[in-house]
């Protein structure tokens, strides 16, 4: 289920998806839209892909006791869809909407700011 870990708010961990979404977010778009330098014998380079999976690694680890990690507005989503269609659910059907669609939020929000930092 979409919600924020055991002792801790929905603030924090909102906070948290915000600030590790802005980071990937951010890697992403440093990494994507760079040029390789003239000297490079390749045209393509290998770590931006690395640089990505690490920070996607770093972000779920770090948050994932806080919030899941979820770092996405997709993964969100489906993880609450499956969380709902699963036969021993114990939370009550709207909360799990509601934190999701709060989630979802701090994430966009997230992505938008590292699309304009």
């Amino acid at each position: 289920a979409v919600a924020p870990g055991k002792g801790y708010s929905f603030a924090a961990a909102g906070f948290l998806e915000f600030f590790y979404t802005f980071v990937l977010a951010y890697v992403f778009l440093a990494v994507s839209t760079t040029k390789p330098p003239q000297s490079q014998v390749m045209r393509q380079n290998f770590y931006f892909a690395l640089c990505i999976g690490f920070c996607v690694i770093a972000g779920g680890f770090a948050i994932r006791s806080v919030s899941g990690g979820l770092l996405s507005p997709a993964v969100s989503t489906g993880v609450s869809m499956i969380g709902s269609l699963s036969l021993g659910a114990t939370a009550p059907p709207g909360v799990s909407i509601a934190y999701t669609f709060g989630f979802c939020l701090v994430q966009l929000a997230g992505g938008l700011c590292a699309g304009v930092a």
